[in-house]
């Protein structure tokens, strides 16, 4: 009996080295599934963390074209307002410009009309003095 013990022993021991080589790669797989497990969730965590970035960006994209709108409307309205005040300020010019041209005109159309009669008084004056002699003359000359 000692010789079927120990004949099953030595079928035994490669049954038991089996099974531990079994369990090791058992092991070595629980071990491999659990990495893969783990790197899988990190990936997925990664993922959304970049689909998270990726809908901020879009969304500070679209912040950034709105405040662009926004910018242009009120540039355009400030170059509508400094048109308006430089063609106000031009027509004051303009006014002062042409009030001055203005004013010398009638300055200098007075001192020809005030030339003109001193002109005329004196030629009055001196045909007065020609024609004393003459009283039915009633003809003026220069």
């Amino acid at each position: 009996m000692a010789e079927k013990e120990a004949d099953t022993s030595k079928l035994c021991q490669p049954a038991n080295q089996e099974s531990q080589r079994e369990k090791r790669i058992e092991i070595k797989m629980l071990s491999i599934r659990d990495k893969l497990e783990q790197i899988l969730k990190d990936r997925d965590s990664i993922r959304w963390k970049l689909e998270g970035l990726k809908e901020s960006d879009r969304g500070f994209r679209f912040g950034v074209i709105d405040r662009k709108k926004k910018l242009d409307l009120l540039q355009q309205s400030l170059d509508k307002l400094s048109f308006a005040n430089r063609a106000y300020q031009d027509r004051r010019s303009i006014r002062s410009t042409t009030m001055e041209k203005e004013t010398h005109y009638h300055k200098t159309a007075a001192e020809f009309q005030n030339a003109t009669w001193k002109e005329e008084l004196g030629c009055r004056e001196k045909t007065l003095e020609r024609d004393q002699g003459m009283p039915e003359t009633r003809f003026f000359y220069c």
